[in-house]
């Protein structure tokens, strides 16, 4: 069986509740036996902590925890994400110049009436005309306005 009131242990210990709160925890430890027992528990780890013995950090504990915490590196600086981006630089270069090549085949390869046909495929005149109610239709009959004017 679990409580819900077993997170105002730590608060209850640690001497964080009001007055209130505090009066009102101890009325419930009187009824709930998980809660006088999860008492019990951390009071006894609680001594146990207080009982063990100290011991001092290493000198160049302290120095190692401020540098992680502070954001800076002990070690040296790593120079893969410069190689990465030198990479992405590449690959996008290449696919340029796939492109650029395989097109000078393309235009090259054709003659005058094939060259005009590839063309004429690309051209937007083969599309159909888009009704007038439809919203491209407004749209077109809008710029087509504003081209006149």
């Amino acid at each position: 069986m679990k409580c819900r009131t077993t997170k105002l242990l730590s608060p209850y210990l640690d001497g964080q509740l009001s007055s209130r709160e505090r009066s009102a925890f101890e009325s419930h430890l009187k009824e709930c036996a998980f809660c006088r027992a999860r008492l019990e528990a951390y009071g006894s780890l609680r001594e146990r902590f207080a009982k063990a013995d100290r011991h001092p950090a290493p000198a160049w504990f302290s120095a190692k925890v401020a540098a992680r915490t502070s954001g800076s590196r002990l070690s040296r600086p790593s120079l893969f994400p410069v190689l990465v981006r030198f990479a992405e630089v590449l690959i996008v270069l290449l696919v340029i110049a796939v492109g650029v090549i395989s097109g000078g085949f393309l235009v090259n390869g054709m003659q005058g009436r094939q060259m005009a046909s590839f063309a004429s495929s690309l051209s937007l005149d083969v599309f159909e005309p888009t009704p007038p109610d439809s919203v491209g239709g407004v749209y077109l009959a809008m710029t087509e306005a504003n081209d006149e004017d």
